[in-house]
């Protein structure tokens, strides 16, 4: 019988929902676990029916927390075709953040990288004076030949600017994508 937790069952003229108390999580509750227990569903944004979950269908009902912009509240219930279906929050891939306006979706942003360098050169061509560089920035040197028509006149040692995100923060660089430390766990609702 505990294949059908959160179900509703229809018993001749009688209709209820089998339950697990010893849970105690309230329906609607979302939470991460490392697999998907008897009366949870993924969140995962995908397209359920409301007669299949009756009671978080009332909670969201209840609680307001439907939406007409399931891209842009990730974290809200999608309408579906508002009469048989309705659609899940989408918390898959997403890390969720504490704040006072609940199902937002947050976009995301990396601080700003700054730096500098000067350059006191009297020859406008190559920079070859004085230079420093900070930040983000720092110098190459590189000899090169000078031309002017076929003849060399001069080998000089110039300057390249390199910009490099990790100069200013060892962070950058670490990964291919923006990740905080992390450990994924599956995210679920209660129904």
């Amino acid at each position: 019988m505990d294949s059908r937790i959160g179900l509703c069952i229809v018993d001749g003229t009688v209709t209820w929902i089998v339950d697990d108390v010893r849970d105690g999580t309230p329906v609607g509750s979302v939470r991460g676990s490392l697999y998907l227990p008897k009366g949870y569903i993924k969140a995962n944004g995908a397209t359920v029916n409301r007669a299949d979950y009756p009671r978080l269908v009332k909670f969201i009902e209840t609680n307001n927390l439907w939406t007409d912009d399931t891209a842009g509240n990730l974290g809200l219930f999608g309408k579906g075709d508002e009469s048989t279906t309705f659609v899940l929050p989408n918390y898959s891939q997403r890390y969720v953040q504490y704040k006072d306006e609940s199902g937002k979706t947050i976009a995301s942003g990396l601080p700003n990288i700054t730096g500098d360098f000067f350059a006191d050169d009297s020859n406008s061509l190559f920079w070859t004076g004085t230079k420093s560089a900070n930040g983000a920035f720092n110098t190459l040197g590189t000899q090169l030949n000078v031309f002017t028509g076929t003849d060399v006149v001069v080998s000089h040692t110039t300057y390249a600017i390199q910009f490099n995100a990790k100069n200013s923060n060892a962070q950058y660089g670490a990964s291919d994508v923006v990740q905080p430390p992390s450990i994924s766990l599956m995210p679920i609702i209660r129904y």
